[in-house]
């Protein structure tokens, strides 16, 4: 082997190092991104479960605050008085649009 050969061996060998580093840097570089993205999911995760749980406790309140029993309470706090029968109101010569 002569000069000349060594030295395309030695810039062959240089060549597949430079390659082979560059390959590994874009390795880690692709898996910092990962890992980031990876956070992100949990983190957003956490946001929608925390949500899930106040919206269990909004529908709870809503359903606690439209209750029957609860308007009725209100109603006869007001001053309202229940009534047993239903009267109905006849109106006369009632002009319609």
């Amino acid at each position: 082997m002569g000069k000349r050969g060594h030295k395309g061996i030695i810039f062959l060998n240089s060549l597949l190092l430079i390659g082979l580093f560059l390959g590994f840097g874009f390795y880690l570089v692709s898996l910092g991104s990962n890992s980031s993205s990876s956070f992100s999911i949990r983190v957003y995760e956490e946001k929608l479960l925390e949500l899930k749980t106040d919206n269990q406790e909004l529908q709870l309140k809503l359903s606690e605050l439209t209750s029957v029993s609860r308007l009725l309470e209100l109603a006869l706090a007001k001053g309202m008085v229940p009534r047993d029968t239903v009267a109905y109101l006849r109106i006369q010569n009632l002009a319609l649009r």
